[in-house]
């Protein structure tokens, strides 16, 4: 296993903290306490709190898009990511959704991360766009452009692309929310399994008109 350098344990160890406490209940010094270095030395590193939090953002963009290659996820700019998704069946695409979601709930880095932005999104504006960007508006988005295209190459009936991306991942991400530990997965995987194949069974082609 590589050794880590110093940059990666202090968003690591700035990350628990503000996971903890919130970003204004976390001192430079207290993240440099926490590393095991001085805080001068940790000024080498990053010019202060907010540059750690922002590298901490930008960490977890690289983690999870590394985490969908991983899993196989259909990526946008890899061909016609319509047709991608649109060859996958049903219970391909739970597999697919089950994994995703088992990744968000148990990798520390992204659990963290939700919490972080949980805590903070009303502190701070534009912790509040980060936090709509990777848990509202941006997964909404990008399935409203998906379904509209999905649609246009006839894998989904005829509807409304934005509502039909509300009415996928509104579920997804309540479960995510409620899910808060082993406890709640193996109830929290089930409704997503029977949520994904309702879903495919309402909007696919080949559903009942």
């Amino acid at each position: 296993m590589p050794r880590r350098n110093t940059k990666e344990i202090i968003l690591e160890r700035a990350l628990d903290l503000f996971s903890q406490r919130g970003y204004a209940g976390v001192s430079v010094r207290d993240i440099a306490a926490a590393v095991g270095i001085r805080e001068s030395s940790l000024y080498k590193h990053f010019p202060g709190k907010r540059a750690i939090f922002d590298a901490i953002v930008e960490e977890m963009r690289g983690r999870y898009a590394a985490a969908e290659r991983a899993l196989q996820v259909p990526q946008a700019g890899e061909g016609d990511l319509a047709a991608a998704y649109g060859e996958i069946g049903p219970e391909q695409l739970a597999d697919l959704c089950r994994k995703m979601f088992l990744h968000s709930t148990r990798d520390p880095y992204a659990t963290q991360f939700r919490k972080m932005l949980t805590i903070e999104q009303y502190a701070s504006p534009e912790v509040m766009a980060t936090y709509r960007d990777f848990f509202l508006d941006g997964p909404i988005a990008f399935q409203t452009e998906l379904f509209s295209r999905m649609i246009a190459q006839r894998y989904f009936r005829e509807g409304d692309a934005k509502a039909m991306a509300l009415q996928f991942y509104g579920p997804i991400f309540l479960l995510l929310s409620r899910c808060a530990g082993p406890e709640d997965e193996e109830d929290c995987l089930a409704l997503l399994e029977r949520h994904v194949a309702q879903f495919a069974a309402d909007h696919g082609s080949g559903a009942e008109q």
